[in-house]
């Protein structure tokens, strides 16, 4: 990457710039139009300001656009696309790839507005307050979500696991005021009690697989492990003391064999398997898994005569949505993606990790920023994996703006490795 370039890629950021993203973001998630001030329903001010970001993107330096990342979800967009002339039903394939445009505009307009480490660390500290506000009504809610892809507990419950390591990890930032770690860890056990409040299984799940990832990634595991363990033993009543009437007995249904959503999931996890092996390359389209299923259920071993027919309805998973609606290609792409994302985040860390020994303070603390902010990225996209076995959630926007984020990390992280000399002296060590 030659200099011009690097100096295209890491302007700072414009203030407003930044201002309207994180403003898009509070609007499309906190959705205060349906939510906390449905007088403003009528402004459309969520799509105003998708708009803006738009119209800033259109203007702005394209140059990381060359990214990988972008380029693998650029091409999940076109193969979407291509399925809406030949889908079984156009309409649902067309609202699942312009789901997608949207997703990718977005996307670019993050990627360029945010640009340095500057910019993404002013809009990581937005991105907690937006979910601590999504936080507060859904806890406020009976775990109900803010509406549109967030209206379902299920849903809600994904999106606190993804918000729980930003709240966690800024909370250890040098810089931030005894105050602000207080902000933060208080963040982290909002997205903590917004999940118990769901009663979502999959939420639960999820969430243990978040800690579970961030408790691997810790540098002592087996240290942290323990900790985590004797802390559980010795508060656990407590805990239970405080979880909802029922919540146990709801969160042991999961291992009911006839409990009736389990049989329901198998199902279709199973009739959309039937669905992939026989749209092996392609898939059968975006949102189309509801409107082939009636040809497949008999293929499940869950299937029988006379039952309920449940044709119409999602996949109930996030895997199970990819694999016969995308088929191979689609598959491959997402896998793709993922590699290179956990790929580059572990580098990151791991070099960090590795030189934050012996730097000077001040260095030091910008090490330690990169190395936090590469854990709350993972921790966080294992919470979306995680949760989304049970959610048909391929199309939200969530994943994709983690990854947008992680771009702009991974371009800092160049950026500092490049033009830091105790980075390079360390280097040529």
């Amino acid at each position: 990457m030659n200099r011009e370039h690097q100096a295209i890629i890491y302007d700072s950021t414009n203030r407003l710039y930044l201002k309207i993203l994180i403003s898009y973001f509070a609007f499309e998630y906190v959705r205060f139009q349906s939510s906390f001030l449905p007088f403003l329903s009528p402004l459309k001010i969520s799509m105003l300001l998708f708009l803006a970001i738009t119209v800033i993107f259109m203007k702005s330096k394209k140059d990381v656009l060359k990214d990988a990342l972008f380029k693998l979800m650029c091409g999940f967009t076109v193969l979407l696309i291509c399925h809406v002339p030949f889908a079984v039903n156009n309409f649902f394939a067309y609202h699942a790839a312009k789901s997608m445009v949207m997703n990718l505009v977005v996307v670019a307009s993050t990627m360029v507005i945010l640009r340095d480490r500057g910019g993404l660390t002013v809009f990581l500290k937005g991105w907690v307050v937006i979910n601590a506000l999504v936080a507060v009504w859904v806890i406020t809610h009976g775990g109900k979500g803010t509406g549109g892809f967030l209206v379902d507990e299920n849903d809600a419950a994904l999106l606190m696991n993804t918000a729980f390591p930003f709240g966690f990890y800024l909370s250890f930032l040098h810089s931030n005021s005894k105050f602000e770690k207080f902000c933060y860890q208080f963040c982290a056990l909002l997205f903590v009690v917004a999940v118990v409040v769901s009663s979502s299984r999959g939420g639960l799940l999820g969430f243990s697989m978040v800690a579970i990832s961030m408790l691997i990634i810790s540098g002592k595991p087996l240290r942290n492990f323990s900790l985590v363990f004797v802390s559980t033993v010795i508060f656990s009543g407590f805990i239970v003391a405080l979880l909802p009437a029922g919540y146990i007995d709801e969160m042991n249904s999961m291992y009911n064999p006839d409990d009736s959503t389990r049989v329901a999931r198998l199902l279709h996890w199973t009739t959309a398997w039937e669905i992939m092996k026989d749209n092996f390359l392609l898939g059968v389209g975006g949102g189309n898994y509801p409107w082939t299923s009636t040809d497949y259920f008999h293929l499940s071993p869950y299937y029988f005569e006379g039952m309920t027919i449940r044709s119409g309805r999602m996949a109930h998973s996030l895997y199970f949505t990819l694999l016969p609606e995308t088929g191979l290609l689609g598959t491959v792409i997402f896998i793709a993606i993922l590699a290179i994302f956990f790929g580059r985040m572990k580098k990151i860390r791991k070099f960090f990790d590795q030189y934050n020994r012996g730097f000077e303070p001040s260095i030091s603390e910008v090490s330690q920023e990169f190395s936090l902010f590469s854990k709350m990225m993972v921790g966080s996209v294992v919470g979306y994996l995680g949760t989304g076995i049970f959610i048909s959630v391929l199309y939200y926007p969530i994943f994709w703006s983690l990854i947008s984020m992680s771009i702009v990390l991974w371009y800092a992280y160049i950026s500092h490795c490049t033009s830091s000399p105790c980075v390079i002296a360390q280097l040529d060590n």
